[in-house]
């Protein structure tokens, strides 16, 4: 800083002395003269002692062991039946698969068990898109010391389709293997009517000749040559995520040996109906639900349900250079994992709090927590951090990190009313209640989507952390496009779509004029189904006054009831992508899982969804998919077969002596083989 100073007035005083001779002569009288002296300015520098920033030094107690705190886990550990996150975390590290995602990438691929990514180029994919050919890496063993063979990966995938059930993740397997049925399962191939589906019991009586059959064209369809070293998949159809669906835990290599030997099938043709459709349970009776023999980095030690689930580093991983500059490889810097249930989510903030955990399990809701204020620095993906509210903490926030999980509401065009179903009150349009097949007219579903408000709901159901989805995948994949038409919030189009509808009263009256009535439930797990709901009752509310939207919270026993019986007008269904390719939502919301199974949507409706939906899937050249997926998304919007809702922007919290994190949303949870500690 740079300041001007005056020095004060001065004053010079000057005596003359008039000095007389002696003899007499009187002492003269002192002549004061007065002169002013005009100060000089000067300029005066100030150097400001500079503050320097405070240095943090954040090391843990023990670099080799990670803990981290979490609600939740497995349902089980055999890959071909998980479906759930908390299975898939611990999959994703003590397997490996044939090839894996780029670090934070889900469009780019490195080899794991396969020595290269398959390409046209290197020969590993035929010119048609219908031939894949991996060459399976060499001296690579099992935890138990078993090795690698290729017909262990062949095994792997023929268990899959073989054992798997409609409740697995298998169908994204079994589709470009076999081709798109009704169900995408192995018994459509049996009995295309579905009386075998998911129904072992039945299986088990269709004539051996047959089943030995189907097993053989799968065995055909995956082969492997042990003394060439490759597993070849014969595709009935290009497929153009085949290999995102070989990067996800569902696709866990095992050995045949030990899946035989723990409960699992033993690899002949004579026995795989006895092993279809394992339940969880079921599964969880045996070793193979309850412990894992993998290739991966980490080595499960143990498993001890509600307590902890216990990882050790594999010494003898194989990994000698890493998949990507910067990425691991040798032994797993991280020794032990630590995985401790805490149901409460006071307990594990408490146990973070404390420097007890380097890491909150599971990405956290949106919402707010009492950690963001106490976070000594704030992080996003892909970007650099900023200090947080308390520069010296020790907690590190990533915040803003798209999930791949989202919520819609799902119509049911056949709600089942047998056995009666006070969901739907009367059964009839009488102004106290509405038919089963209400949502058959596309207007009232058009109405219902204009009356929905997105912004209410991100700002109330996550607190502001949330993007609305305008199509059926989610915002950056294929297809995704914010110039494609799409709903937003207007209530004079829901009005104006309500008094389009075909509907009449019973006395031959207008919908409009009769009204109608029913209720919503929500899942008491997912408080934001009853946010979703709540809008929706409000805003038709406001359209016209006889339209009663009740929403009501229920037992989940009830909950449970109401949903397996299809009783739910409108079912507020949370789900979690497993592959990044617009495939996944497209399939699920109208001829999958949701569309087919709990919409019920028409026949002659599906048939349109399934001809783009197999046509955009068959497509290798992403500019063609492109094309076919905007189509497909203009008929979503025109059918309006479900209220897209939004994708949640959620939190990871870990401590700042943890190093190593990045981001990739296919990753059920942390792939502990990158971290490392000071």
């Amino acid at each position: 800083m740079v300041k001007k100073g005056y020095g004060l007035a001065a004053f010079a005083t000057v005596a003359s002395l008039v000095l007389a001779a002696c003899g007499g002569a009187s002492t003269p009288t002192p002549v004061v003269v007065t002169r002013a002296v005009t100060p000089v300015p000067r300029e005066v520098v100030v150097t400001p002692t500079p503050t320097a920033e405070p240095v943090f030094s954040f090391t843990s107690k023990d670099p080799t062991h990670f803990i981290q705190v979490q609600a939740i886990e497995p349902d089980t550990l055999d890959p071909v039946i998980t479906a759930d996150r908390g299975s898939a975390a611990i999959l994703q590290n003590v397997y490996d698969t044939l090839v894996f995602y780029k670090r934070d990438s889900v469009t780019e691929f490195v080899p794991q068990l396969a020595e290269e990514v398959p390409s046209i180029q290197n020969g590993g994919i035929s010119p048609d898109g219908r031939t894949y050919t991996f060459r399976i890496r060499q001296g690579v063993k099992f935890h138990n010391g078993d090795d690698l063979r290729p017909s262990d990966v062949a095994y792997t995938f023929q268990r899959a389709i073989l054992s798997g059930g409609s409740s697995s993740l298998q169908w994204l397997v079994f589709e470009p293997i076999l081709g798109t049925t009704e169900n995408n399962d192995i018994t459509d191939l049996i009995d295309p009517y579905g009386t075998l589906l998911n129904n072992p019991d039945k299986l088990a009586k269709v004539n051996p000749t047959g089943l030995q059959a189907m097993c053989r064209r799968v065995q055909n369809i995956i082969s492997a040559d042990n003394e060439k070293g490759t597993v070849t998949f014969r595709l009935v159809q290009s497929w153009g995520p085949f290999l995102m669906i070989l990067a996800g835990p569902h696709a866990s290599i095992q050995d045949q040996q030990w899946v035989a030997a723990n409960g699992g099938w033993d690899g002949s043709c004579a026995t795989w109906q006895n092993y279809y459709d394992r339940t969880v349970d079921q599964q969880n009776e045996t070793p193979l639900g309850r412990s894992a023999n993998g290739t991966g980095p980490y080595l499960l030690d143990h498993w001890t349900p509600e307590q902890e689930i216990v990882l050790k580093a594999n010494p003898n991983y194989w990994r000698k250079e890493p998949a990507w500059e910067g990425g691991p490889a040798g032994i797993p810097a991280i020794q032990t994992v630590t995985i401790q249930i805490i149901k409460g989510f006071n307990g594990r903030v408490k146990a973070f709090k404390a420097g007890e955990a380097d890491a909150m399990g599971f990405y956290l809701s949106g919402k707010a927590t009492p950690l963001d204020e106490l976070s000594g620095e704030i992080c996003s993906a892909g970007e650099a951090c900023t200090p947080g509210q308390a520069p010296g903490s020790t907690i590190r926030t990533y915040m803003g990190l798209p999930a791949s999980t989202r919520m819609d509401a799902i119509f049911n065009f056949e709600i089942t009313s047998y056995g009666g179903n006070p969901l739907i009150g009367s059964g009839q349009l009488d102004g106290s209640g509405i038919p089963g097949n209400f949502f058959t007219d596309v207007h009232i579903r058009q109405a219902f989507s204009a009356c929905f408000n997105w912004d209410a709901y991100i700002e109330q159901a996550m607190e502001g952390q949330g993007q609305q989805v305008f199509q059926p995948m989610l915002p950056g994949q294929l297809g995704a496009n914010l110039d494609n038409p799409h709903y937003s919030f207007d209530p004079e189009a829901c009005a104006a779509a309500f008094q389009a509808s075909a509907w009449k009263g019973i006395d031959g009256r207008s919908l409009w004029d009769t009204g109608f009535q029913m209720t919503l439930v929500y899942n008491p797990n997912w408080p934001e189904s009853q946010t979703a709901a709540e809008i929706l009752s409000e805003n038709i509310a406001a359209v016209n006054e006889k339209f009663v939207v009740q929403v009501s919270n229920v037992t989940w026993e009830a909950y449970q009831d109401y949903y397996r019986n299809k009783k739910m007008p409108i079912y507020f269904g949370t789900s979690r992508g497993v592959i990044a390719d617009p495939h996944y939502w497209a399939s699920i919301l109208t001829v999958g899982t949701l569309g087919r199974g709990m919409a019920r949507i028409p026949m002659g409706m599906r048939y349109q969804f399934a001809n783009l939906v197999t046509r955009g899937v068959q497509s290798t050249d992403p500019a063609a998919r492109e094309q076919i997926y905007l189509k497909f998304n203009q008929t979503f919007y025109q059918n309006a077969p479900a209220i897209l809702l939004a994708q949640e922007l959620v939190r990871r919290y870990e401590q700042r002596w943890v190093k190593g994190y990045y981001y990739n949303p296919m990753y059920a949870d942390l792939y502990y083989y990158a971290l490392s500690k000071e």
